[in-house]
């Protein structure tokens, strides 16, 4: 009878095996998987810093079912989950993962393979909940090289920008211009200089028409809603010809008009848009000019998940954005930009259009997103 009774319950669980199936691969019940598309970002990370492993899943069977996605790092399995996706319906599966020492790992996420580059010492800290957008307290890092001749070059000087006030208005004191359009704005502070001190302080520093200007505290209202520039108060010193002391460098933006697609964010291939701001300077409650300049841009998204590597690591899913004027004196020339969603700012800047005849290199070195 013992070996009868287990003679059935052998035969009861091959033939669930075999009712079940495979949950991998192949699926079960008509559902067939494939994976594609791995990416990881930050792909060059700090010790113990989470980096983000995304993987798409597709059905291309003709009936929903569930497979398990393994993660494997330098051949060891490390995590897992399991997806349920409808025929001919993807899903995106995204794992979690740091390491505890500097290294090169392959990663492997069933037939998808790519690698993480882990540097020494932490690294910097990604957005918690990515499209949410910053925090009061987050702050970007960035090392700027300025080229604009002699005695005046600028190479790796570092500034931090603080976000520091989200959902308020623009300064209201702009005296030489007209007031800032009265929006909801992200206030921006970018310190070049800790001691604030002028004219003390001998760089960076920049040409100007004969003159040469200290750039001091930058402060920079920004659209909550696309991310657009909406006012700017930059203090600088004047040392030459003649010190002239804080100077207070001021510019509106308006007339944001959108060519192609939507203005600012959220950025997609092709969007085009044009702005024009409006800037003048003013020492001790006096305006310097009588009348205020405008010069009128152009920009517009030429790519989308590029790669770009900085002292920061890389990052594959930045934007680049193409900014031009239409001033002869800075034909042919440009501002371009990589803004990346994990940063939620500028990982790097190339501009030879804003201080002719000077290019201005900024790349981003270190951040933290609150």
């Amino acid at each position: 009878m013992k070996k009868l009774y287990w003679g059935l319950v052998l035969v009861l669980v091959l033939g669930l095996a075999l009712v079940v199936g495979p949950a991998c691969g192949g699926g079960g019940g008509g559902a067939k998987f494939e994976l594609s598309g791995l990416t990881i970002t930050p792909s060059t990370a700090g010790v113990d810093q989470d980096v983000s492993i995304k993987v798409t899943v597709e059905n291309v069977g003709e009936k929903e079912g569930s497979t398990e996605v393994v993660l494997k790092v330098a051949g060891e399995e490390v995590d897992s989950q399991d997806v349920t996706v409808a025929a001919g319906d993807t899903e995106t599966v995204t794992f979690t993962h740091s390491e505890a020492e500097a290294g090169t790992y392959a990663i492997k996420v069933d037939g998808e393979s790519g690698t993480l580059t882990v540097t020494a010492g932490p690294g910097p800290t990604p957005t918690p909940t990515p499209g949410a957008g910053p925090k009061v307290g987050s702050k970007w890092e960035y090392l700027v090289d300025y080229t604009g001749g002699p005695g005046v070059a600028e190479i790796d000087h570092p500034y931090t920008r603080t976000l520091t006030a989200v959902n308020v208005m623009p300064k209201s004191d702009f005296i030489c211009i007209p007031a800032a359009p009265q929006i909801s704005c992200n206030l921006y502070e970018t310190n070049t200089h800790t001691d604030g001190s002028c004219p003390a302080v001998t760089k960076p520093k920049r040409p100007l028409s004969g003159y040469t200007i200290i750039p001091m505290s930058v402060k920079q209202w920004e659209n909550v809603a696309n991310g657009t520039q909406v006012a700017l108060y930059a203090p600088i010193c004047m040392t030459a010809p003649m010190p002239l002391g804080l100077i207070n460098g001021e510019s509106i933006y308006t007339n944001y008009t959108a060519v192609s697609g939507t203005v600012g964010t959220p950025y997609a291939l092709g969007g085009k848009w044009t702005y024009t701001y409006t800037s003048n300077a003013e020492i001790l409650g006096d305006c310097l000019v009588a009348e205020s300049t405008s010069v009128t841009w152009t920009a517009e998204v030429v790519a989308v998940n590029e790669s770009v590597t900085v002292p920061a690591g890389t990052f594959t899913d930045c934007v680049k954005t193409v900014e031009t004027q239409t001033q002869p004196a800075v034909a042919g020339k440009a501002k371009t930009t990589w803004w990346s969603p994990t940063v939620q700012g500028i990982v790097k800047q190339v501009d030879d259009a804003s201080y002719p005849p000077g290019v201005q290199t900024m790349e981003l070195s270190s951040y933290t997103i609150k």
